[in-house]
């Protein structure tokens, strides 16, 4: 009667112990969508939100890179002579709607090279004319990782949201009023829009949850039977606890906080 009332306490006892130390690993995964764009000057390009039935949303990255090209023509619209002496070239891009991250890149491109020259010592255009500058090939924008994770309510769902890239050409220039067309000119390129989540993942850990149920089964045989054999059983079904118990902690499933992989 001794033995089955300290058997029944183990077999409490480790259930208890077991709830208490097995936690689920979760591992970490990760969306991305890419948007191939020709911005002259503008082009509004399409987002899958993220589907929260995948796992728990844990970070959002955006980031794009883009080649100038083409030609950009600016008109003497004044009385007198002027000087084209500085142009620079200007990336935007902006996530619309309510709750969106809004404009989130203005990367400028300075200076562009072209031809003829339009940075100093500059190109002079008369009055009434227009000239046009070709931009040297090779010239491109690298806009760095944006974390959106702070807009995560904008970014989750099973729809979609926008945002409009767009550039733009500027010249600073002395001596009239002009105009600058810059409808010759474009950006192609790319941006990347990332998901990052986790999901958790079974432990082996449950194994410290099954036999303490074993244990119990064990103990019932052994009190109808009355078989030595049974009561064996029982005894080495604890050390075979212990045995998993050492193994899971070694291999850190059973640490306090869950452990993370990345593929």
């Amino acid at each position: 009667m001794q033995f089955h009332k300290i058997s029944i306490l183990v077999a409490v006892a480790l259930v208890s112990f077991s709830e208490g130390k097995v936690k689920a690993a979760a591992t970490v995964f990760s969306i991305s969508q890419t948007n191939a764009f020709t911005v002259n000057p503008t082009q509004t390009l399409t987002w899958n939100q993220f589907d929260s039935s995948l796992g728990t949303l844990t970070g959002i990255t955006f980031e794009a890179t883009s080649g100038l090209s083409g030609s950009f023509t600016v008109s003497n619209q004044g009385s007198s002579s002027m000087t084209a002496r500085r142009s620079t070239a200007e990336n935007v891009f902006e996530f619309l709607g309510a709750g969106s991250p809004g404009v989130i890149f203005s990367d400028s491109y300075t200076p562009v090279i072209t031809t003829p020259v339009s940075n100093n010592p500059g190109t002079t255009i008369s009055v009434g004319q227009s000239q046009v500058f070709t931009i040297t090939a090779g010239q491109s924008f690298s806009l760095p990782s944006a974390d959106f994770f702070s807009f995560a309510s904008y970014f989750t769902g099973t729809g979609t949201v926008l945002s409009d890239a767009s550039m733009s050409i500027n010249i600073t220039a002395t001596g009239a009023t002009f105009m600058v067309d810059s409808n010759a000119a474009k950006t192609d390129g790319s941006a990347i829009l990332t998901y990052i989540y986790q999901v958790p993942e079974p432990s082996s850990g449950a194994l410290l949850l099954i036999i303490p149920f074993l244990l119990s089964m064990v103990y019932m045989m052994a009190d109808y039977h009355h078989s030595l054999l049974w009561y064996i059983s029982f005894c080495a079904l604890h050390v075979i606890y212990l045995c998993i118990f050492a193994h899971l902690k070694k291999t850190n499933e059973l640490n306090e906080e869950d452990d993370t992989y990345t593929f």
